[in-house]
Order: structure tokens, then C-alpha cells, then sequence
């Protein structure tokens, strides 16, 4: 059987399907509770460790000195526009891989905004 070393993984594609309340436990961690939109069903403990666990796998994949590609598409269970399950609180566990200079990374977040407007892409430096 032929060994495997995970220092050479290139490319990885995440997709994560969440309930609301593990945005809600991310955006209690980050220590912003300021956003009213967010009322309803409160994060239970199952909701932390899930969170945590997001925080750790991205220090996880910045360890990988080969990655060039991540595809990230983060979804949840509910039908809200991502401003009310705070999109913020999931994407900044994210800023220590834009220090990767050789990483490409793609992050989807379905039903974003609230209309149909033309988004043009960006890129975080």
C-alpha cells in the first residue's frame, strides 16, 4: 500500500452545511453580539464544539505548505440570507489563510444578498 503524505495536498474542496445556531456559537466567540437580526434559537453546547472545530481546521490547512487550491461552499439550515446568520462570524476564521501567498481560495455563501443584484468578485487581501 502506498504511503501518503498530507504536506502534499494541492487542492482541497470543503463543504459544510451547518445549522444556524453554529453561526450563532461563531459570533458569540468572536465576541459580537450586536446584531439584532440574530434573535430566535440560541446555540447549545454541540453548537460551540462544532464552531471550535471550523477554528481548527483552518489552522489545520494553513499548515499545508502545497496547497494552492481551496474551494469553500458554507451553507446552513435555514431559510435566511447569510447577513442574518452572520457570514462575518464564519469568514473570519479565514484571514490567517489569506497570508498563504500561493493559496487560491474560493468561499460560496448561497442566498448572500437579498436581491438579485450583479456581485463583481474580490479578492481579500
Amino acid at each position: 500500500m502506498p504511503s501518503f503524505d498530507i504536506n502534499n495536498i494541492k487542492r482541497i474542496e470543503l463543504t459544510m452545511r451547518h445549522p444556524v445556531t453554529v453561526f450563532k456559537a461563531m459570533r458569540t466567540r468572536s465576541g459580537d453580539n450586536s446584531d439584532p437580526e440574530m434573535s430566535g434559537e440560541e446555540p447549545a453546547e454541540v453548537d460551540f464544539e462544532q464552531a471550535d472545530t471550523w477554528e481548527r481546521v483552518t489552522f489545520a490547512v494553513a499548515k499545508l505548505k502545497a496547497l494552492r487550491e481551496l474551494d469553500i461552499w458554507f451553507d446552513h439550515n435555514k431559510c435566511l440570507y447569510w447577513t442574518e446568520a452572520h457570514d462575518r462570524a464564519a469568514l473570519a476564521s479565514l484571514v490567517p489563510l489569506t497570508r498563504l501567498p500561493n493559496l487560491k481560495m474560493t468561499v460560496k455563501l448561497p442566498n448572500h444578498f437579498r436581491d438579485n443584484r450583479f456581485t463583481v468578485s474580490f479578492t481579500i487581501e
